[in-house]
């Protein structure tokens, strides 16, 4: 199989599998790394599975001790991997990129659906199901500036339209509910998915060191989770500044209803 390592200042050791590729996460030494082949080494015996060295990399983040281009143990030091469908380099410069990526899918996908003549409702349809699908995996581990969601509300917006109709502006974000297309705005869809992980990790932190805790608002039917700043300063932790951000915006938005 293949194998990522991952040097990450703020992670314990750690190793997650998918099918034959393995990614691990530990504090960067040299004698790490031997000490994993190790591990491997033994596992091998035991399973006759191995690693193929040559598709196996080493991605050094937060410290220019190992260059790209080095070999640590016959693996090579890289700038980037791409680990399900997300690439990440040792910078975190291009991480942002992901999304470009996911754009072009979109516009891909819109522009084959346009060949079979929908209708309005069968085109908002096919936004809900492969378009923005394309980008709702991202939403859930990575920043999204409200520019990118304008953007991804352009696309859907455009593709429902088609070529020589008019939709009315004020209707094409509202649910059909309330008399609209029922276009996904993905600026609000970004924020709910980023607040669904206050909730998960006011559960998890019941069973782990978790940087949640419980506030109360005065209200005993009224409980708001919120991330604790100070486990977030200086660690540039992006995720989690990004799901703090959306809290805060879901507060203001919403408190009185």
């Amino acid at each position: 199989g293949n194998a990522t390592f991952v040097h990450a200042v703020f992670f314990r050791k750690n190793g997650e599998a998918y099918a034959d590729d393995l990614t691990i996460i530990f504090r960067m030494s040299e004698n790490g790394v031997r000490h994993i082949l190790e591990m491997l080494t033994e596992f091998e015996l035991v399973s006759g599975l191995s690693i193929n060295k040559s598709k196996t990399q080493l991605l050094v983040a937060g410290t220019e001790q190992w260059l790209v281009g080095e070999k640590i143990h016959d693996i090579e030091v890289v700038e980037k991997v791409k680990i399900l469908g997300i690439t990440i380099d040792r910078k975190l410069d291009k991480i942002m990129d992901n999304w470009e990526e996911a754009i072009t899918k979109m516009r891909r996908y819109a522009y084959y659906w346009t060949t079979f003549g929908l209708s309005i409702t069968g085109r908002v349809m096919v936004t809900k199901t492969y378009i923005m699908s394309q980008v709702i995996y991202l939403m859930g581990m990575l920043s999204m500036s409200e520019e990118i969601g304008l953007r991804i509300n352009e696309i859907m917006i455009n593709f429902v339209k088609g070529h020589g109709r008019l939709i009315e502006r004020r209707r094409q974000l509202l649910c059909a509910e309330l008399g609209g297309y029922g276009i996904m705005d993905a600026n609000i869809m970004n924020l709910s998915m980023k607040t669904a992980w206050i909730e998960r990790w006011k559960r998890d932190s019941e069973k782990a060191d978790y940087p949640a805790m419980i506030l109360w608002n005065g209200n005993a039917e009224r409980r708001v989770w919120k991330l604790r700043k100070d486990n977030l300063e200086g660690k540039g932790l992006r995720g989690m500044e990004d799901i703090l951000s959306a809290w805060e915006k879901f507060r203001r938005c919403y408190a009185e209803l």
